[in-house]
């Protein structure tokens, strides 16, 4: 969860995945605010990615209206 807030685009990611692996349901809301609001595409890719294998509802609505407005 830590590496979730890291300035570190790299440390994002790997968290972002391994959070996955675990279907950490605790993950859901900090990956929703990286999914909206990260500068950077990777980390709003690999957030999007997180929360669709974690398959929470509201992570998964979240994906539905971030496809709406990121060309990502």
């Amino acid at each position: 969860m830590i590496g979730l807030r890291s300035d570190n685009s790299g440390i994002v990611l790997s968290s972002a995945f391994y959070l996955g692996e675990l279907k950490s349901q605790e993950a859901v809301i900090p990956l929703m605010k990286i999914l909206k609001s990260s500068d950077e595409e990777e980390p709003r890719i690999a957030a999007a990615l997180t929360l669709l294998k974690i398959n929470d509802a509201r992570g998964i609505y979240a994906i539905k209206k971030a496809m709406k407005f990121d060309e990502s």
